[in-house]
């Protein structure tokens, strides 16, 4: 019956040893424990919210869609959620691990139709994700203008001639 030991070496590291029948020596692998993580690549990072990882954010922020082999390269550095369930990336101690991931045509200049270059960019608040609010709009109540700053696109099929049409919640309500 396979036995696991885990051993405190120091205050960053910790070894991992496996036993068949408490005799056999089988595996000793080092592990980084506190925030530290191995990379997909075998380097050192930290464990972190992805919105603190500026190697990552480089190369999401390139360009929208992501390339699916890009995509697929970056969910290898995922290492767990938060408290608050955003998702954490093993961000690498070396910022320039991740720029073989940078398109050639990006390593300069962001794409001129990127969100990100828009001119209103500075009214979206810079915190998202789950609002922990009892404030709730409920039978057709009135809004005050960006008092909910959410946008709906709406796409119908041969229901109506509409076939595409960006809508402020507000109207929705």
């Amino acid at each position: 019956v396979p036995v696991m030991v885990s051993v405190m070496c120091c205050i960053r590291f910790i070894v991992v040893i496996s036993f068949l029948d408490t005799s056999h020596f089988i595996l000793a692998q080092w592990a980084i424990d506190d925030r530290g993580c191995r990379t997909p690549n075998e380097g050192v990072g930290d464990c972190i919210p992805i919105a603190r990882c500026q190697p990552i954010l480089n190369v999401l922020l390139q360009s929208f869609p992501l390339p699916e082999h890009i995509a697929e390269e970056l969910q290898l550095y995922s290492c767990g959620v938060t408290e608050t369930r955003r998702v954490k990336v093993c961000c690498p101690y070396d910022v320039d691990t991740l720029n073989y991931l940078i398109l050639p045509s990006t390593r300069t200049q962001a794409s001129k139709n990127s969100v990100f270059n828009h001119t209103n960019l500075a009214l979206l608040p810079q915190e998202c994700g789950f609002l922990q609010s009892s404030i709730k709009i409920i039978h057709g109540q009135l809004t005050d203008l960006f008092e909910f700053p959410w946008m709906a696109l709406l796409s119908y099929r041969k229901v109506m001639q509409v076939t595409k049409s960006t809508l402020d919640v507000q109207a929705l309500l």
